[in-house]
């Protein structure tokens, strides 16, 4: 350390220096010669370091005396695990889990509660199983393992064959079966697995499955049983001890297949079968008890259809020689014999034409019925029509006669012999010559105007001396011919039945 003047020391005038006296802390000096002067630190006083002081220091390089502080030096020493805070060095125990100050030491932290790290007691010995005891891990032995969860050993071996409740959890192993006596096993859950296999039953609340039945008691002796039998059989019953219906509902979203190598039985004890839709009945099969079976369809003015699908094979209802017996009305379009000849063919508008002859049985006939024997409609007819060609143009209710020449029909006239003898009236007007005609050789007509619309009751009707025209007065002029067409049973309707004796007028 450089030598200095110590305070209070004078200085002697220019020239060499005298003395030099040590102050505190350095030993040496004098007043002539060569002078040494040496740091004494016995001679300074001995005080506690605090944060604030500073110590004499030289750099790492020796060039450069210097003042450290105490915080600086204490930042230098802290190292990993500590922290310098005011001068003070500290331990990081969190950061060094398990790790606490007890006292003067420093240990290794005790208790699961305290960073995670168990101590284990003196008491744990090779074999042990071990349990948690607030801040320690105790060993216990197996008879006392089987005592802190109330178990019992197996007979002869240490087998845990029965626990407490499990509150929570899972059990999950491989084991094999398990067998717990007549103790039942009771969950709320779903079970899930392989197969279920019970010596006697099975049984899920009111249902019981025992070998190939399933018996369901829905309430107090009503049961519907599921039972398999020989040969495949499969038998559904229902009983209800209560005299109440005991019904089988399916409520099916989708269609019904039923494919049955055999028949399809359907037996009603009550004789009666019912067709729904949406819960309406629509069709009704009754047995009445004498065997007899009535269709009846539930709704009105709705109809009951058979087809087959439209081909052109007919649809047949045999039943031997008895036949059909129909009380109401039967639409058809046509009636065939049994070897397929047609017998009648109906058109639309209700029309028939038969492909032979028609029989009339003794005591039986042909009836056209109407209010006093005539037709009640304006320009109807009712009687025989046969149909020709005409010869020329006919109005309705012309008179015609027959072309010997042409085998055509035209208008028949009382002043021509050769336009003569009526053989009836035609029904309907026809414009040209060559176009169909019917005509009503026997029967009633009615015209309510015209001729028609004043004849008198119980007159003849003649064929007039204008073409096609009828009279209920005989042609009178020489040359004119008479013929009687039939007679007039009302004022606007007549009977058509001609006379083929004509007679001149001279």
């Amino acid at each position: 350390m450089a030598a200095g003047i110590p305070p209070g020391t004078a200085k002697a005038g220019d020239g060499d220096i005298t003395g030099v006296t040590a102050g505190v802390g350095i030993s040496g000096g004098g007043d002539s010669g060569a002078l040494d002067i040496a740091l004494d630190l016995s001679e300074l006083s001995a005080v506690t370091p605090t944060n604030g002081d500073s110590l004499s220091t030289l750099d790492s390089d020796g060039a450069n005396e210097q003042l450290t502080t105490i915080a600086s030096l204490a930042t230098l020493f802290a190292g990993d695990g500590l922290a310098a805070s005011s001068s003070v060095l500290g331990l990081d125990l969190v950061s060094n889990g398990g790790l606490e100050i007890s006292s003067n030491k420093l240990q290794v932290a005790t208790g699961i509660s305290q960073y995670d790290v168990a101590q284990f007691a003196a008491s744990v010995v090779d074999n042990d199983f071990l349990r948690i005891a607030t801040t320690s891990v105790e060993g216990r032995s197996a008879s006392e393992v089987l005592s802190d969860i109330s178990a019992a050993p197996a007979a002869g071996d240490s087998n845990i064959v029965t626990t407490g409740a499990l509150d929570s959890g899972s059990i999950t192993s491989n084991f094999g079966a398990i067998d717990v006596g007549s103790s039942g096993i009771t969950t709320t859950g779903a079970i899930a697995g392989g197969t279920i296999d019970a010596s006697t039953d099975f049984t899920i609340g009111t249902l019981v499955i025992t070998d190939d039945t399933i018996v369901m008691t829905p309430s107090t002796s009503d049961t519907v049983t599921i039972a398999a039998a020989t040969n495949g059989v499969l038998n559904v019953t229902t009983v209800d001890n209560a005299a109440a219906a005991a019904n089988i509902n399916f409520v099916i979203d989708g269609a019904v297949d039923i494919d049955a190598a055999g028949g399809i039985n359907l037996d009603s004890g009550s004789g009666i079968w019912t067709f729904e839709d949406s819960g309406t009945e629509m069709l009704r099969f009754t047995e009445s008890g004498s065997g007899d079976i009535t269709i009846k369809l539930v709704t009105n003015t709705k109809d009951l259809i058979f087809t087959d699908n439209g081909d052109a094979t007919g649809l047949t209802i045999k039943d031997g020689a008895a036949g059909i017996v129909v009380p109401g009305e039967v639409m058809t379009t046509k009636i065939s014999y049994t070897d397929g000849d047609d017998a009648m063919t109906i058109a639309d508008g209700g029309g028939a034409t038969f492909a032979q002859n028609v029989a009339i049985a003794d005591s039986k006939f042909i009836e056209f019925e109407s209010a006093a024997g005539t037709p009640t409609t304006d320009n109807t007819v009712q009687g025989v029509v046969i149909e020709f060609l005409a010869a020329e143009a006919i109005t309705q209710f012309d008179a015609v006669y027959v072309s010997t020449t042409t085998g055509r029909v035209g208008r028949a006239d009382a002043n021509d012999a050769a336009k003569l003898p009526a053989i009836g009236i035609a029904i309907e007007a026809q414009g040209s010559a060559g176009s169909s005609v019917r005509v009503l050789t026997h029967g009633v007509y009615r015209d309510d105007g015209g001729f028609g619309g004043n004849m008198t009751v119980g007159a003849d009707v003649y064929v007039s001396e204008t073409p096609g025209t009828l009279t209920t007065t005989a042609p009178g002029d020489d040359g004119d011919f008479v013929q009687i067409m039939g007679v007039a049973v009302g004022v606007r309707s007549a009977f058509i039945n001609p006379d083929m004796t004509i007679v001149e007028v001279a």
